[in-house]
Parts: structure tokens; sequence; C-alpha cells
């Protein structure tokens, strides 16, 4: 199920990364840099990129 959501995200023009953080935190609801990379297989170097990017485009 998850990957036809990160799929359908990045239809939607989400970046890989973009969809997979995004995902990981509507299943945390609220959680730390740290616990999307965690969970999102985001590596950890871009996390804060990828987060950034999330918020600047209104979905963070």
């Amino acid at each position: 199920m998850t990957e036809a959501i990160v799929t359908h995200l990045k239809e939607h023009g989400f970046s890989e990364y973009e969809a997979k953080a995004y995902v990981a935190l509507v299943g945390l609801a609220r959680g730390t840099a740290r616990e999307v990379c965690e969970i999102s297989g985001v590596p950890q170097g871009r996390i804060y990129t990828v987060l950034r990017a999330l918020a600047d485009r209104g979905f963070v």
C-alpha cells in the first residue's frame, strides 16, 4: 500500500524522497527528523532538505 501511495505522490510532482518522507509524516502525525528518516528510508544527509522542501510547498 505504501509503495502505491509513493507512486501516486510522484505522479503529482513529489520527488521519491519527498513522497517517502510525507508518507512517514502522515503515519506519525508528529515526529522528529530522525524518526522520519528512520521510517521513510530517506538518507540522514538529505532529510532536512527534503523536509524543508515539503514545508516550502505547504505540506508540512
